[in-house]
């Protein structure tokens, strides 16, 4: 008869979750995956010391959250974008294409995502309508053979930076 799996640490991202566990109570160390939706277990690995499952449990871990690797790897933007709903529409507008490199697609599909996950109703009238003034205007300026991703690119990066934060940012990336 196989002993009883004791959780002892769980993560849970979507329906899919890290578990690690102990097999009896001097038994081994287990890490695996398993699916809510289907209850398949995935088992990654049987350990003798709690440190080498430990490890293996932040692996299956950081497996489970690729989205967000993906999501901080990606440069979509300069930064925060500066979109605040108090502004008038001409200035949040402006500010989103700035902060997307004068891509006019890329600020209206950021718009119409932060239509999509606010729950404030002012926020999400005026990023809607935001979004559906910019999906027009890349559609005139795709007509118009003018639309091209990254206009301002090449504006925001010859600005120059003060040797500080050069400094900084070589500091950070070690």
């Amino acid at each position: 008869m196989a002993a009883r799996l004791r959780r002892l640490e769980t993560v849970r991202i979507g329906r899919r979750e890290a578990i690690l566990a102990r097999r009896g109570t001097r038994g081994k160390y287990v890490v695996y995956i398993l699916d809510r939706r289907t209850r398949k277990r995935e088992l990654l690995g049987e350990y003798k010391s709690r440190s080498a499952a430990t490890r293996a449990f932040d692996e299956a871990k950081s497996r489970l959250a690729w989205f967000q690797r993906v999501v901080a790897e990606r440069k979509g933007t300069v930064g925060p974008t500066g979109w605040r709903a108090d502004d008038p529409a001409e200035v949040r507008r402006r500010r989103m294409i700035e902060a997307h490199f004068g891509d006019v697609l890329a600020a209206a599909r950021a718009c119409q995502a932060l239509a999509n996950v606010t729950k404030d109703p002012d926020t999400k009238k005026k990023a809607r309508a935001d979004a559906e003034y910019l999906f027009k205007l890349y559609k005139r300026l795709k007509a118009e053979g003018k639309a091209r991703p990254g206009i301002y690119r090449e504006k925001i990066q010859k600005k120059k930076i003060p040797a500080r934060t050069r400094r900084r940012r070589r500091k950070n990336r070690r």
